[in-house]
């Protein structure tokens, strides 16, 4: 990768990154005299969100509502997992942050003495959560030091 080339962000995102590449100053900058998304005000930052949405629309980038679906159906416990799932990855603890690899996480942790265990975290019930969630808290304050797990 290049130096100004984002990684793995959205289309959405790309395409107005591919724009400032060309000297351009960035949006947020642009439109309301910020460096940073961050120190936008929430109407501010949805107005910049909208901005990308049309150029994405124009662009013919598709828009997915898959991920938004899932987590507006999610409880705050099990967003919770799932947020300290990424942290770990991010953190280098876990070397495969999948959503497939977080589901073969949560069966592993729920087994019973009969060996079965819950399939997803959206079974699971809120002591098991709970469980998760703190197993997953002890793992962080290990540290990335560990060895990654596949």
């Amino acid at each position: 990768m290049g130096d100004h080339e984002p990684r793995r962000r959205h289309p959405r995102y790309q395409i107005q990154n591919r724009h400032d590449r060309g000297g351009l100053p960035c949006f947020a900058f642009a439109a309301y005299g910020q460096g940073s998304s961050k120190d936008l005000s929430p109407l501010a930052l949805a107005k910049v969100r909208e901005h990308f949405d049309k150029l994405a629309k124009a662009h013919g980038v598709p828009h997915s509502k898959g991920f938004a679906k899932a987590r507006a159906q999610a409880s705050p416990l099990e967003r919770k997992a799932w947020a300290l799932w990424g942290q770990l990855k991010r953190d280098g603890a876990i070397a495969d942050g999948s959503a497939a690899a977080f589901r073969s996480f949560v069966k592993n942790q729920t087994k019973t003495a009969a060996g079965d265990g819950v399939d997803d975290i959206r079974f699971c019930t809120g002591a098991q959560t709970h469980q998760l969630i703190e197993r997953l808290k002890k793992w962080q304050e290990r540290g990335s030091n560990h060895e990654k797990i596949a």
